[in-house]
C-alpha cells in the first residue's frame, strides 16, 4: 500500500522525532499539546483511577510488605544506606562491598551465671504457672 504524499511526510517526521530512553524505551516527542476536551479529559482520569487499583497497596503486596528472616540467604538487608543512592551506584555499575553485622548480644551476662542456672530450674520445678503453661502446651518440662 502506498502512502500518500502528506502521509509519507508526517511518518517520517515520527521517526525523526523519536529518541530513545537510557533503558531502551521509544519516547515519540510531539510538538505542542493539544486541549483536551472534557470526555477526553474525563477519560484520562477515569483510565488514572483504574490503574491506581490495579496497584495492591494492602499487607499481600510482598514488595511493600516483608517480614525479614533473621537468618534469611535469600536476601541481603542493607542498613543505613540512601535507597536513591545505592540504587544509583548500581545502575552505574559500580562494585559495590559489604559488612556483616555484628552478632546481637541478646543474652544478659547474668543469665550465664550459676546462680541463675540454679535458680531458674529450680523455678521450672515449682513455678505453678509455667507448670500450667508446659502442661497445657504438651510438652515436658
Amino acid at each position: 500500500m502506498a502512502l500518500g504524499p502528506t502521509a509519507a511526510v508526517a511518518r517520517q517526521k515520527r521517526v525523526q522525532d523519536t529518541k530513545y530512553q537510557p533503558g531502551g524505551m521509544k519516547i515519540i516527542e510531539t510538538p505542542a499539546r493539544r486541549q483536551l476536551t472534557r470526555r477526553e479529559a474525563a477519560a484520562r482520569r477515569r483510565i488514572a483511577d483504574l490503574r491506581l487499583r490495579l496497584l495492591d497497596l494492602t499487607n499481600r503486596n510482598r514488595l511493600l510488605n516483608y517480614k525479614f528472616a533473621d537468618r534469611s540467604r535469600r536476601v541481603v538487608r542493607i542498613i543505613d544506606e540512601l535507597s536513591d543512592e545505592l540504587l544509583l551506584k548500581l545502575s552505574e555499575g559500580k562494585r559495590l562491598t559489604f559488612k556483616s553485622l555484628p552478632e546481637p548480644g541478646d543474652e544478659p551476662t547474668d543469665d550465664r551465671t550459676d546462680e541463675f542456672i540454679l535458680a531458674l530450674e529450680q523455678a521450672k520445678r515449682s513455678d505453678e504457672e509455667y507448670l500450667a503453661a508446659v502442661s497445657k502446651a504438651g510438652g515436658r518440662r
